[in-house]
């Protein structure tokens, strides 16, 4: 998935924690490669930032209790989640490619 907006944005946009019964999850919005575009609406240039972008339920370690721990959690986890969620977007986009054929 391809995310635009018109300001530089964090790699991570956390949605609501949820308890599934066995453990917390956190709906994820996941940023990488984050590129600039100019634009020339009338008559301005205006940089739009691009990203690619995926969003997933994300299971929370036992230990992480909804608060700022998530945020502090997610930050030491970042390397992992964006691996994750490049590997599931590829996932995805390999499987609509077979479902086309």
């Amino acid at each position: 998935m391809e995310d635009r907006s018109d300001r530089s944005m964090s790699w991570v946009e956390p949605g609501i924690v949820k308890w599934n019964g066995s453990n917390n999850q956190i709906e994820l919005l996941v940023r990488w490669n984050e590129r600039t575009e100019i634009k020339t609406i009338e008559g301005i240039q205006v940089t739009e930032y691009v990203y690619d972008s995926f969003r997933f339920v994300y299971n929370l370690a036992d230990e992480i209790y909804p608060g700022e721990a998530i945020l502090a959690y997610l930050e030491r986890s970042k390397d992992a989640i964006i691996l994750l969620a490049q590997n599931l977007s590829q996932q995805i986009e390999e499987a609509l490619k077979w479902q086309r054929r």
